[in-house]
C-alpha cells in the first residue's frame, strides 16, 4: 500500500510528517488529512475559543511529490449568528 505524509503548514511555519501512513489511494490519504484539520480545529476551539484557517496540509507521495493540498478553511462551513 502507498505511504502518504500529511505535512501542517501554518504561519507559524510547516510541521513535517516524518513517518507518514499508508492509504491504499490519494481519496482516502485526503479523508485523513480532512479529518486531521478538523480535529486541530476542535481543539483549537476547545483551548482558545478561536479558529485560525490559515493552514493547510500538503498531502506528499513516497517521493515527497505533493499529490494535493488541503487548506483548513475548505474542511468546515461556517454558518454565522444573525
Amino acid at each position: 500500500m502507498p505511504r502518504y505524509f500529511l505535512n501542517i503548514v501554518s504561519p507559524d511555519g510547516c510541521i513535517s510528517d516524518e513517518n507518514g501512513s499508508e492509504h491504499p489511494d490519494d481519496q482516502r490519504a485526503r479523508d485523513e488529512a480532512i479529518a486531521s484539520i478538523r480535529g486541530m480545529i476542535s481543539e483549537d476551539v476547545k483551548m482558545s475559543g478561536r479558529i485560525d484557517l490559515r493552514g493547510r496540509i500538503e498531502i506528499t507521495d513516497e517521493q515527497r511529490v505533493i499529490r494535493e493540498v488541503v487548506s483548513f478553511a475548505s474542511t468546515i462551513v461556517l454558518f454565522s449568528a444573525e
